[in-house]
């Protein structure tokens, strides 16, 4: 869900959904140019149970990277495009959003929180992630422990810039 202000903050518009289907985490927002905004997450395949978003039951889930855009967030009803900026699955089984606390629970917490966002200086968004199926893990104090996998950036290389001032349109992420 994502709420605007057209006012410097001040008052806020009501929330409306930029997500659709799945279990979804860890969401990142960024902005450009007046009314242009995007966030990125991670989706599960997977729902929980009585829409219980349990992440850490999730055992068959697989995790993509989602990227959404628009260019008039500032409407009363905006538009946003979507589209799966990871390759391929990025992650499978269940992932762990306790924080520390999944140190002692057991729980994977290999994509940690770093999913980034950002615009650069000709208006591309750009997202960083982990690629995490590696199934690699560490046997430490208290187990087996889910390492982290390799960091993934990803360009925009289609759609329109972030920024108003550039007329370049972007050709999908690389």
């Amino acid at each position: 869900y994502l709420s605007v202000s057209r006012d410097g903050g001040h008052t806020w518009s009501k929330s409306f959904q930029v997500s659709h289907g799945g279990s979804n985490a860890f969401p990142w927002v960024t902005a450009g140019s007046l009314g242009r905004v995007a966030v990125a997450w991670y989706l599960a395949n997977e729902e929980g149970e009585h829409n219980r978003y349990q992440f850490d039951d999730l055992a068959n889930a697989e995790f993509d990277v989602q990227v959404s855009q628009s260019i008039d967030a500032l409407a009363r009803s905006p538009h946003f495009s979507t589209v799966t900026a990871s390759e391929h699955p990025m992650k499978y089984g269940p992932i762990c959003t306790a924080g520390t606390t999944c140190t002692v629970s057991m729980g994977d917490r290999s994509l940690g929180d770093y999913l980034n966002l950002g615009v650069d200086t000709d208006g591309a968004l750009q997202v960083v992630y982990v690629d995490d199926t590696s199934n690699s893990f560490t046997t430490g104090p208290t187990g087996a422990v889910a390492e982290n996998g390799p960091p993934v950036y990803q360009r925009q290389i289609s759609g329109p810039s972030m920024l108003v001032a550039q007329t370049q349109k972007h050709n999908g992420y690389q």
